[in-house]
C-alpha cells in the first residue's frame, strides 16, 4: 500500500518516522540487518537506496511485520 502524497505530508507534520534505516528497523522487530538485506535483495520489499543507506519505509515495515506474522 503506498501512501499518496497528502498523507506523507500529513505523517511529516505529525513527526512520525516515514522510514528507517536497516539497523534501527532491525532493532526495532529483533532480526538481524543482514537479514532484512538478504529480504530486500529477494524482493520481499523494495529499499530506498537514493539517499545513501538503504532504508525501509514504515508501510513496507508494516507490511512486512502482517506477512511475517500470519
Amino acid at each position: 500500500m503506498s501512501a499518496t502524497p497528502s498523507e506523507i505530508r500529513e505523517a511529516f507534520e505529525r513527526g512520525e518516522r516515514l522510514a528507517y534505516r536497516l539497523r534501527e528497523a532491525s532493532a526495532l522487530i529483533g532480526i538481524p540487518a543482514s537479514t532484512l538485506r538478504s529480504m530486500a535483495k529477494r524482493g520481499e520489499f523494495n529499499p530506498v537506496t537514493a539517499f545513501g543507506p538503504w532504508l525501509i519505509t514504515a508501510d513496507d515495515l508494516h507490511e512486512l511485520l502482517d506477512r511475517r506474522l500470519r
